[in-house]
């Protein structure tokens, strides 16, 4: 949960950042990052609450509240949270599609964002497929993480170099 936290606030103001300054030739992709973007954070932001809300305080029939709280693999909120992250890895495509160029720092942010995107198909894919729900616990729980981890370290540096990109270099204290 605590991913959720950190990307949906900076990722949507990366996109909308970039459309805001994306050249006309590009400005179809930006917005279209930008839709993107915003139906992610509605769909994180949408099990959060649900979590927050309906389970925490235990206002649904007990059947739907073990739905809810449920977070296997391929459980309910599991597979809606996917869904989330596959339409934020659509809008990086569509974003780093818009991302001006102007050095080898943006050049990297440009393929994180594009390389970023190949997570889209297995988002939707796998909780359509259950390939979650085939899984053995232990090798599942084992999957996740290293899909975790690899998404984190391609989205760390992601950010990174987006603040870099908008911010430039920081300023060094005069000597």
């Amino acid at each position: 949960m605590a991913s959720v936290w950190c990307s949906r606030g900076p990722y949507p103001g990366l996109a909308f950042s970039t459309a805001a300054v994306a050249r006309d030739a590009v400005r179809a992709a930006a917005l279209a990052g930008v839709g993107f973007a915003v139906r992610y954070a509605w769909f994180v932001t949408a099990v959060c609450i649900i979590r927050l809300t309906t389970v925490l305080h235990a206002s649904a029939a007990p059947g739907v509240l073990a739905r809810l709280s449920d977070s296997t693999l391929g459980g309910l909120a599991f597979n809606l949270e996917l869904l989330g992250y596959g339409l934020m890895a659509m809008s990086t495509v569509f974003v780093g599609l818009a991302v001006t160029v102007k050095g080898r720092s943006d050049r990297w942010l440009r393929g994180l964002l594009i390389g970023h995107g190949l997570f889209a198909p297995f988002c939707i894919v796998a909780p359509i497929t259950g390939l979650f729900s085939s899984l053995p616990a232990a090798s599942g729980n084992l999957f996740a993480i290293m899909a975790l981890t690899l998404w984190c370290a391609c989205f760390a540096p992601t950010m990174g170099l987006a603040s870099l990109h908008f911010c430039g270099p920081p300023m060094r204290a005069p000597a």
